[in-house]
């Protein structure tokens, strides 16, 4: 995808990887990452969820689907971190 082209934010961009963190720790109420927690998110791209939970060790539910998830896209197959 040609993200100047299309006026999307590029999902490695930092200001968006700390966007997600910082939305994700809201909605979570908390302030902190916690090792065996089970935070649940609504990305919006498979590439979103990648870079958002790049490091983090813990189980994560994904719910939802966003305009950029393929259609073919099976979450028990697929593995995103």
């Amino acid at each position: 995808m040609n993200y100047a082209s299309s006026g999307k934010t590029p999902p490695d961009d930092p200001a968006r990887i700390n966007e997600l963190r910082l939305r994700l720790s809201s909605i979570l109420g908390a302030d902190r990452w916690v090792h065996g927690a089970f935070p649940a998110v609504a990305p919006i791209t498979i590439e979103e969820v990648s870079k958002l939970l790049k490091g983090y060790s813990g189980s994560v539910m994904v719910v939802g689907s966003g305009s950029d998830f393929p259609d073919e896209f099976n979450p028990g197959r697929d593995t995103l971190i």
